[in-house]
């Protein structure tokens, strides 16, 4: 009884199994589900929630997780977390992709903070994935303060930064315009002895790119070929723009020119357009 993107049904269903007595506890999983399509609704998902408790219903992570994703999509962190804290008196845990949902949907930084925090007070540690969602959050809001204090408290509890992490970062800062901060990053990543992937470079290409900053673009394209990385059209596009930006048209024209020549890619209309 999984009706996706149709709760009255779900509901409308449960309660005639109800009415038989011929209810489990997975029938109320299967109509929760349901909630977590849109319209999103977190208050309907919740009171199945109830009912399945005031019917003699034990709840179950499962059950749980579907009304977070509900709450998690219509933005209604507070009650998350109201349902989390009566999960925790259950003897009930949410699954980590709970929240990395939270943290990723709707709430913008302030959310994100909150929701890492949450985890430690409940005893759950983040791994990478949460604290990378958490500094995109905040980078994609602007905070790029936030992003890296997340950042900092990340490496003070002994995590080492994964790639993903340092990416999120490397991109709230560009996205930020600070790029001497970015620059920063990125220069404290290879000290860390965590080897750039083409995403980390395209990023620094991209801002210091659009900021033309020709001088670290050109750095940054070496790099590139000393760490044996192949530009793809991203990284000509970046470096392309950069000498737009700077009013150099002669050498945008040299780069599209040497992007004809490779092997590995060619330009597209947004290369000419640039």
């Amino acid at each position: 009884m999984a009706w996706n993107g149709a709760p009255d049904q779900a509901l409308a269903a449960l309660h005639r199994l109800c009415s038989l007595g011929a209810s489990i506890a997975f029938d109320y999983k299967y109509a929760l589900q349901a909630y977590e399509t849109p319209p999103h609704n977190w208050y309907g998902a919740l009171k199945v929630l109830n009912e399945m408790e005031s019917k003699g219903f034990q709840w179950t992570s499962r059950a749980c997780s579907h009304a977070l994703h509900a709450c998690a999509f219509a933005g209604r962190l507070n009650h998350a977390l109201e349902l989390i804290a009566n999960m925790y008196e259950r003897g009930l845990s949410p699954y980590p992709a709970d929240y990395l949902r939270l943290i990723s949907d709707r709430g913008g930084s302030k959310q994100a903070i909150e929701l890492s925090q949450s985890m430690e007070q409940l005893g759950v540690m983040p791994n990478f994935k949460h604290y990378s969602s958490a500094i995109n959050v905040c980078g994609t809001a602007g905070d790029w303060a936030s992003a890296v204090h997340i950042f900092q408290q990340m490496q003070h509890k002994g995590m080492r930064a994964h790639t993903h992490c340092w990416n999120a970062l490397l991109d709230a800062l560009g996205r930020a315009k600070q790029i001497d901060l970015m620059l920063i990053a990125y220069r404290n990543m290879l000290t860390s002895g965590q080897r750039p992937d083409i995403i980390a470079l395209n990023c620094v290409l991209g801002h210091a790119g659009a900021a033309g900053e020709c001088g670290i673009v050109d750095d940054i394209w070496r790099e590139m070929h000393q760490l044996q990385l192949t530009p793809d059209t991203q990284s000509y596009g970046a470096f392309i723009n950069c000498y737009a930006v700077a009013g150099e048209p002669e050498k945008a024209e040299a780069v599209l020119a040497e992007m004809g020549h490779s092997a590995a890619v060619k330009p597209d209309a947004s290369s000419f357009n640039r």
